[in-house]
């Protein structure tokens, strides 16, 4: 997906035929919202909170709302239609034309910024949603630069493991990404794909794999918007 000067891709891999990962992109008015969340739960029941997530932010960011009204307000709807043990870990953020991106964490793993080749972490702003009804979020607020990239993802990533049990990890990947920061978004995806299988050597994945990559165009690129 391209738009704003910016192209993103993703890749969401499930053990099973259903899973309880989140990931979506949505252009409006040169803005690009992403958003990558893990909802409790696995299978059917899973899948039906996810796509209940995915509808509620179709439905408010159309709305011209900030991104942290946007948030307290799926908080407050995911707490008041779900059960009170449902809730969903979450990473968002907006990405404008300039360069500007707002990103809003809600107890979900830390989004990776991919900059000159250095990986810096921006940690979770909030609980996840739907813990209580009443939540409050903040944004935290950072410029990309053409090249720049932002890494999301989930725990089927970082928490995968190889046959001695070792765990992938956020050192791993920020360290991938670091070596790899001139890609564009589609290679970051693939260069990451391909170190995880290498990784694993055959280990099935246990756990949904979700990962999400956003890259600031470079001016006189060719790809078309």
């Amino acid at each position: 997906m391209r738009s704003g000067g910016w192209e993103a891709a993703y890749h969401y891999e499930a053990p099973s035929l259903v899973g309880g990962d989140y990931c979506d992109l949505l252009s409006l008015e040169e803005n690009l919202y992403f958003v990558v969340g893990d909802v409790t739960g696995k299978g059917v029941s899973a899948a039906m909170l996810m796509a209940h997530l995915n509808a509620m932010f179709r439905a408010l960011v159309p709305l011209g709302l900030t991104l942290e009204r946007v948030m307290e307000q799926a908080s407050r709807m995911f707490c008041e239609s779900t059960l009170p043990t449902h809730f969903a870990t979450l990473a968002c953020g907006k990405a404008s034309s300039s360069g500007e991106v707002e990103l809003s964490i809600a107890g979900h793993h830390p989004v990776l910024l991919i900059h000159d080749s250095q990986v810096t972490r921006v940690e979770a702003t909030g609980l996840p949603l739907g813990m209580f009804c009443d939540e409050h979020f903040t944004t935290n607020k950072t410029r990309c630069e053409p090249g720049d990239s932002i890494f999301l993802y989930t725990d089927g990533l970082i928490e995968a493991v190889d046959s001695s049990g070792k765990e992938y990890g956020i050192d791993r990947l920020a360290e991938l990404l670091r070596a790899h920061s001139s890609l564009t978004a589609d290679e970051l995806i693939s260069s990451c794909l391909s170190d995880l299988m290498s990784f694993r050597s055959g280990t099935p994945i246990a756990d949904d794999l979700t990962m999400m990559a956003i890259r600031r165009k470079k001016p006189g690129s060719d790809a078309k918007e």
